[in-house]
């Protein structure tokens, strides 16, 4: 992005801007984002558009990180943080499992980013969903079982995070998976919850 926004008329130009974008791709594919394109879709000419992108892998980059922004907000809505003293650790797993599932099927933009994965960048998506997903599973550690401390507990979530998020990715994606939804939501949910209450925690053990 050439400068970020500061004015709330800049505000609203730039997410104008995104919105432009996500509709080129929901509608048209991926491969039609450019910025005369989306300079003609959202009403404005190139020149005001080149003051904030300077081109389409910028807009590709606001436009991931609005995806992102969307998911943890939906997360936020439908699993606040008070949530997580009211259910066991599975079970809070498996349901927001689903809802990321279903947001990821909800517009034809979220699925036409995921069949082009490649070219999305994702650490724009995944790094501050890593952070959220991390303070989430230490929060339920800490209210679950005060005191305990599961052991390497950031290793342990960075590899079941890029696992549950990939998994839910290619099924998203996929016509006619060969397993159902139910199953993928268990297994995934089985193995995240042995992550946040390992049988070998206890206090006092390295995190």
């Amino acid at each position: 992005m050439r400068k970020k926004p500061v004015q709330r008329r800049s505000r609203q130009m730039v997410d104008n801007i995104v919105e432009a974008a996500a509709r080129v791709v929901g509608e048209e594919g991926l491969a039609a984002l450019t910025t005369n394109r989306v300079a003609e879709v959202a009403g404005i000419s190139n020149g005001s558009l080149y003051q904030y992108f300077h081109d389409r892998q910028d807009l590709l980059q606001a436009l991931t990180a609005k995806v992102s922004d969307d998911v943890m907000a939906l997360v936020n809505l439908r699993l606040p943080p008070v949530a997580l003293q009211a259910q066991d650790a599975r079970s809070l797993v498996r349901l927001a499992m689903k809802i990321v599932l279903d947001f990821m099927r909800a517009r034809p933009l979220y699925l036409e980013l995921i069949r082009n994965w490649d070219e999305v960048p994702l650490a724009v998506f995944l790094e501050p969903m890593e952070r959220f997903w991390l303070n989430r599973a230490q929060q339920y550690v800490v209210q679950a079982a005060p005191g305990r401390v599961v052991p390497q507990l950031h290793a342990r979530f960075y590899v079941q995070f890029n696992s549950v998020f990939f998994n839910l990715l290619r099924y998203a994606s996929e016509p006619t998976p060969w397993v159902s939804e139910d199953e993928l939501l268990d297994a995934l949910a089985d193995n995240v919850a042995l992550m946040l209450v390992p049988p070998d925690a206890g206090p006092g053990r390295a995190g």
